[in-house]
């Protein structure tokens, strides 16, 4: 993997595997939940951490010798305020759907600002398929696993969001070696008076 997918990376040895998620190091000195282990084309998020254990996200062949631990880059991607065409009208802001060329298998993390509420309030959405590779039932997930790949997901406004001139929006991610590319962002909304308390 190119090393511009992952912030710094440091050696580890793993000395045991389980067969499914759970991996054994040599020391988990300096290892954090978030972080990605990687060997060999292979690659995992870190999920739990339990003495000399760790837990991925993901069901691979590791062997028992050396692996790189990556710590993940921290994206935040931010619109510009969306004013659906005129600044001036009040408006209910209902729902929106972010249409992603490739979705990462973590959740991404939806930021909310708007004129009258400028704190961000955010929102977890995950892809669609809750079953990674390698972990559901066959005929039971679409083939290929479904975790990534172009697919829109929808979420409503947070409430204290609605009622606004404006709506900013942001997305935020950080997994070391997933690459995540959206097409866009659609929001539904109404026009409800210029005239507001």
């Amino acid at each position: 993997m190119p090393s511009d997918y992952s912030e710094d990376e440091f050696a580890v040895t793993i000395t045991a595997f389980d067969g499914q998620f759970l991996v054994t190091l040599a020391s988990v000195a300096d290892v954090v939940v978030g972080q990605s282990l990687s060997q060999s084309g292979k690659t995992g998020q870190i999920t739990g951490i339990s003495g000399l254990d760790i837990t991925l996200n993901t069901l691979a062949p590791w062997d028992n010798a050396a692996a790189t631990v990556h710590n993940p880059i921290e994206v935040e991607i931010k619109w510009l305020p969306q004013y659906a065409g005129n600044p001036g009208f009040n408006k209910r802001w209902i729902e929106l759907s972010f249409f992603f060329r490739d979705m990462a298998l973590k959740p991404v993390t939806i930021g909310f600002t708007s004129n009258f509420s400028p704190a961000k309030e955010t929102v977890e959405l995950s892809a669609n398929n809750s079953n990674p590779w390698g972990t559901g039932t066959w005929g039971l997930f679409t083939w290929g696993g479904g975790a990534s790949g172009q697919q829109p997901l929808r979420t409503y406004f947070p409430r204290e969001k609605v009622m606004a001139l404006f709506a900013g929006i942001s997305i935020e991610h950080d997994e070391a070696f997933v690459r995540f590319a959206t097409n866009g962002v659609s929001l539904i909304y109404e026009n409800m008076d210029t005239r507001f308390k």
